[in-house]
């Protein structure tokens, strides 16, 4: 249960990246650009199996155009990723968490999303914590 509460509230934050400028991956706090405004999680918890499942959906504000979020999503499957613009125009997107970064994750989009808002949504699944260590 722990595992799935720190993906649920602290793992799914999200930060942007400008179309135009391509960091390495962000170190510590995520950088500004894209703030999520609501979380809608469907969670499928079964006590007797060792993975949780759920899907994930964030609505975020974009200050630019960006192809690039950064997440929190520390030892995540995720088998599906979808950014929606404002105009509901859907695009599937790839998620790969950035190795040995500590559970920061980079959703990347064909192309660049204006905004001024747009939806994340992540399928995955994960295994549960069973040594009580925060997963962000």
């Amino acid at each position: 249960m722990r595992r799935l509460l720190t993906f649920a509230y602290a793992g799914m934050l999200i930060a942007g990246t400008a179309a135009a400028a391509e960091p390495s991956y962000p170190k510590g706090q995520l950088p500004a650009g894209v703030a999520p405004t609501h979380y809608a999680l469907e969670l499928t918890i079964l006590p007797d199996q060792p993975d949780f499942s759920g899907k994930a959906v964030i609505d975020v504000k974009l200050d630019q155009p960006t192809s690039v979020l950064w997440l929190h999503g520390r030892e995540i499957k995720v088998s599906e990723v979808k950014v929606t613009d404002a105009k509901g125009a859907s695009q599937a997107a790839t998620w790969s968490e950035v190795p040995g970064s500590d559970g920061v994750a980079k959703v990347t989009v064909p192309k660049p999303v204006a905004g001024p808002t747009a939806q994340v949504a992540i399928v995955y699944t994960a295994a549960f914590n069973q040594i009580g260590r925060a997963h962000v």
